[in-house]
């Protein structure tokens, strides 16, 4: 099969994560900001342009970086692995960024929390700010996750989310027709505004953030931070390109959704609840949808006159994308359709 949507854990891992390696999962619940570290499955990477199979990695994000990936191995025994990059390493006094027998991961707990905090705090500055992406991201996560409830709009089961493949190849080859499409809407719009569109729409290949919505419909999020002015006006295109990347590859998604939501409850990473909202048949083409989520700029921001690019785009579009108002509180989040267009509002699809 040349794609795959294969986020969640081989059960040998899960199993651990219930027992020897439950600490984990509560240091992982450290709160901080109105919202906790992040934790996130994660496929194994692609060296040597092959990937390596299995979402056998969990994942701690804070903000726009990652403080901690734990990464499960059964090759010679089963191992785990520990590691950071970058300034975090500085955090690790104790060395205990390394691996481990699994069978005695249940002994680093203490050196688990310390290297945390120690990464949290000097991260805090850097990688977790409102004008940064991944504080946006951290925030609808928790609150659209661990905090979800019925009432809410959304369900988010993953961030940065991607699609699987065996080679570089195949993932290019898979993404460059949908891409080539959305690239040459951009171009029409730029030559005819190159004052306003001076920067070209870049297509990245992970999406913000995947949801469901409480009809059962899967979600394509873009996010973006209002007060960028030049981050904004491609969202919606951009939208499109993830959704347009997730329904090409609907045959694999239900299976692969339905393991990790169910997998997330199990940790008490999601809510008993959530299950109920994965539809039980498969999804199709008009079940999986695109959002552009803008973090509310403040009065003063210049990210109010991206909206005007915005619109431009919106109205070069054969079906606008609806865009999503997010607001900090003072321990959640709020979020509102914006609705504000020169054009009448987009409507969110009915259930199908």
């Amino acid at each position: 099969m040349p794609v795959r949507f294969d986020r969640s854990l081989d059960e040998r891992f899960l199993s651990h994560l219930k027992t020897k390696l439950a600490w984990l999962a509560r240091v992982s619940r450290q709160q901080h900001v109105g919202c906790a570290l992040d934790p996130q499955f994660r496929e194994r990477s692609i060296k040597s342009g092959k990937a390596r199979r299995g979402g056998n990695a969990y994942a701690l994000y804070y903000g726009t970086t990652k403080l901690l990936n734990a990464e499960w191995s059964a090759r010679g025994g089963e191992a785990l692995t520990f590691s950071a990059k970058g300034k975090h390493l500085t955090s690790d006094t104790d060395g205990f960024l390394k691996t481990y027998e699994i069978e005695r991961v249940s002994s680093v707990e203490v050196a688990a929390q310390k290297y945390l905090s120690s990464a949290m705090a000097g991260a805090q500055s850097r990688y977790f700010t409102p004008s940064l992406e991944g504080y946006w991201q951290n925030l609808i996560a928790w609150n659209f996750g661990p905090q979800w409830n019925p009432e809410k709009e959304f369900l988010v089961v993953d961030r940065e989310s991607v699609l699987g493949f065996d080679s570089r190849d195949e993932k290019g080859a898979w993404f460059e027709q949908i891409r080539r499409v959305h690239m040459e809407i951009a171009e029409e719009i730029r030559q005819a505004n190159p004052k306003r569109f001076s920067k070209p729409v870049v297509f990245g290949d992970e999406l913000d953030l995947l949801a469901i919505d409480r009809h059962g419909r899967l979600v394509c999020i873009e996010l973006k931070r209002g007060g960028s002015p030049s981050g904004i006006y491609w969202a919606p295109l951009q939208a499109l390109s993830y959704r347009d990347s997730f329904r090409k590859a609907a045959s694999v998604l239900h299976a692969g959704v339905t393991k990790l939501v169910q997998q997330k409850i199990e940790l008490g990473m999601l809510p008993e609840e959530a299950a109920r909202v994965v539809p039980k048949r498969p999804w199709t083409d008009k079940d999986i949808h695109a959002v552009v989520a803008i973090g509310r700029p403040h009065k003063e921001s210049r990210g109010w006159d991206a909206w005007k690019a915005l619109r431009i785009v919106q109205q070069a579009l054969k079906e606008p994308v609806p865009v999503l108002l997010v607001d900090t509180l003072s321990d959640s989040i709020e979020a509102s359709w914006h609705e504000d267009w020169p054009l009448p509002p987009p409507v969110y699809p009915p259930p199908v």
